[in-house]
């Protein structure tokens, strides 16, 4: 980086990505997902994947475990997506 570009001051709100809670974020342009979206949802995954080893925060890998059989085919899609 160059003494210019790091003496640039940031435009970044730090304050607001700071905050924890969802409050201030405008989900007026996504559509709402009902039954009928999910019951057509397909997981899908991409074909040729390779093996690694990947350490996850506990409750993170408690929430995966409780959405169902084939973590490591969610974490990736999740990860794709």
């Amino acid at each position: 980086m160059s003494e210019a570009n790091s003496a640039m001051e940031s435009l970044t709100d730090w304050d607001y990505l700071a905050d924890p809670t969802d409050e201030g974020i405008d989900y007026t342009d996504v559509p709402s997902l009902d039954e009928r979206f999910f019951e057509r949802a397909v997981l899908r995954t991409p074909k040729g994947q390779g093996t690694v080893t990947l350490r996850l925060d506990r409750d993170v890998l408690v929430w995966f475990r409780a959405q169902g059989e084939e973590l490591e085919k969610r974490v990736n899609s999740i990860l794709r997506a």
